[in-house]
């Protein structure tokens, strides 16, 4: 079990070397898997303690350095090139993503296309955006697209990290709606994501209505997660005293699954159980 916690430290040294310093960008992932699995059963099936750590070791190194071949460009970096520039951008708006203010609504956009003059690409990405009017389902929208401000203080919310992780490229400033359609063709998991979605936005509304603005939007992030809603003043004082995972549902939503998980399975062996 000791030799986990080299190879983990050797799975991380690995992956920070893909990613940062590019030092083995031409290799081949389909090769380092096959590497990846014959090193996992030589150290299986070796008979001698020191060539099981060897190979245990090269495993997570190779698993490393696939996991970081694997992950590709950012959003913002397939976007570079259109920064500054007039685009069209088609795709579905993110129903959860949708908030109100006093004259515009802003959005989320989970993108399919971009097209920049004669060119088109497709970037699988996110973009916000705002409009003047309310729109769900797939739209096509053109306007000047912006890189996403990464500036901050330091010890406060990373805001390009967030970016980075959410997939989220940039933003389409002076955007115009030119078509909208609620029509779209979901696979099944896409319906239920979008349902899910409108339960979860109707069930906010319904605690803004029956608790006021203010408190409604506190339960209701308690309750479903979510922070970017809540005044900065209420936000900084669960900060101050340590009580923010309350609004990122950081253990509640496992611990139901988990509790869900174990009546359930009651029926099977405790070993069973706990795999």
């Amino acid at each position: 079990m000791q030799i986990l916690y080299p190879g983990f430290a050797a799975f991380a040294v690995a992956m920070y070397l893909v990613l940062q310093s590019k030092l083995v960008p031409r290799l081949d992932v389909a090769v380092l898997a096959v590497a990846m699995l014959a090193s996992l059963l030589i150290a299986i099936f070796s008979k001698k303690e020191w060539c099981r750590n060897i190979f245990c070791i090269g495993f997570f190194v190779l698993l490393g350095l696939v996991n970081g071949l694997r992950v590709g460009p950012s959003a913002a970096e397939q976007l570079q090139l259109y920064y500054g520039k007039e685009v069209l951008l088609s795709g579905s708006i993110e129903a959860l993503s949708v908030k109100k203010g006093e004259q515009y609504f802003s959005y989320v956009l989970q993108c399919e296309k971009l097209q920049q003059g004669k060119q088109t690409i497709n970037y699988q990405g996110r973009v916000r955006l705002t409009l003047p009017q309310k729109a769900k389902g797939s739209i096509i929208v053109a306007g000047r697209l912006e890189p996403l401000l990464g500036l901050r203080n330091p010890g406060c919310f990373d805001g390009e990290l967030f970016n980075r992780i959410n997939n989220i490229g940039g933003r389409l400033t002076q955007a115009r709606l030119l078509t909208s359609s609620d029509k779209q063709e979901y696979t099944l998991f896409q319906q239920l994501q979008e349902r899910l979605s409108e339960w979860n936005v109707a069930l906010r509304e319904a605690l803004n209505a029956r608790l006021g603005q203010q408190l409604g939007t506190l339960l209701g992030n308690m309750l479903l997660g979510g922070s970017s809603s809540l005044d900065d003043e209420i936000r900084d004082v669960f900060v101050a005293n340590g009580l923010a995972h309350l609004l990122s549902v950081s253990g509640t939503h496992l611990v139901l699954l988990a509790g869900l998980l174990t009546s359930l399975l009651k029926p099977l062996p405790p070993l069973w159980r706990r795999l």
